[in-house]
């Protein structure tokens, strides 16, 4: 892998299912032209297998050619498109393009590791909302400490205790780093289906500090039920707000529409929230407010329960 300043150059030989004999031959049938199209490039390269030209797609290397990664890994995965009939497929139903999640997810797969983003910053909104720790700073924390944190699911095992009774082990990363979660039995029975690796969770737990730091978890989110306690978004303004002002912040809701509050505190009088004012827990919006406002007055009200483990 080679940075350069349009990007990173990344060997072909080192993505998932695809090798030295499959890059050698890619290499070699493209010196004698551009590849057209995807189905140019299924019929001009000859020894390799589906698997190979769909780590291809998953990780980018074909951005370049007509279609969405999503409508390239389908026509990848038809038998079809092996043997150029291009017109069937093309004129199929429209694909549904990838979210941003599983752009990331799937480079992962072709990678072996988050290659262009990390899935947190999908979640960028709901991290800062929610007031998650990071867990880079979990090790500041004197033992017992009630923390809230959110991350993916890097790794999860399942062991029994001398009881015989079964208990988790789950790593969580986030962008500073990551931490282990331990999950005795009587909570691991409500939130097995959780456990998912890949996916991104929040543990409300305590901290911890043996030889290793590691967080003992009691309640565990979805990233979704997560959500669910961020009841609406505050703005705090100086008491020297023009009416001109207020107007402009409005306009700026008013282009994401949503299902939360939106709570005006001006000064140190009591919260105003308009009736017909609701917004979207949108990473743009959040990013517009911050940059008029400043980081610290724009805030989120979250449910009480939440808090209790921060």
């Amino acid at each position: 892998m080679v940075k350069e300043k349009s990007g990173i150059r990344y060997g072909l030989g080192a993505l998932k299912n695809v090798g030295r004999p499959a890059a050698r031959a890619i290499v070699a049938e493209r010196k004698k032209g551009e590849f057209k199209s995807i189905f140019d490039f299924l019929i001009r390269v000859n020894g390799i297998n589906k698997k190979v030209v769909e780590s291809l797609i998953k990780s980018g290397a074909f951005d370049r050619l007509e279609g969405d990664r999503a409508k390239l890994l389908s026509i990848a995965q038809d038998r079809n498109a092996h043997h150029g009939l291009q017109g069937s497929l093309f004129g199929s139903e429209q694909q549904r393009a990838w979210t941003q999640l599983e752009r990331i997810n799937y480079e992962k797969d072709a990678f072996g590791f988050y290659f262009s983003a990390h899935p947190l910053e999908c979640y960028r909104v709901e991290y800062e909302a929610l007031g998650l720790t990071r867990i880079a700073d979990i090790r500041s924390f004197d033992d017992g400490s009630r923390v809230s944190i959110g991350g993916v699911v890097t790794r999860r095992e399942i062991k029994r205790d001398r009881r015989g009774e079964e208990y988790s082990r789950v790593r969580v990363e986030d962008l500073t780093g990551s931490i282990e979660v331990l999950i005795f039995s009587d909570l691991l029975k409500k939130i097995r289906p959780k456990l998912v690796t890949d996916t991104m969770i929040v543990v409300r737990g305590s901290v911890s500090n043996g030889d290793n730091v590691v967080v003992r978890g009691y309640d565990i989110l979805t990233i979704d039920e997560a959500k669910e306690q961020i009841q609406g978004l505050i703005l705090r303004l100086g008491d020297e707000l023009r009416n001109e002002e207020l107007e402009a912040l409005r306009q700026i809701l008013k282009r994401f529409p949503g299902d939360r509050d939106v709570y005006f505190l001006i000064g140190k009088r009591e919260k105003v929230r308009p009736k017909n004012l609701k917004v979207a827990l949108d990473p743009g919006l959040h990013e517009e407010l911050v940059k008029i406002l400043g980081r610290n007055r724009v805030t989120y009200s979250i449910n009480s329960s939440l808090k209790e483990g921060r």
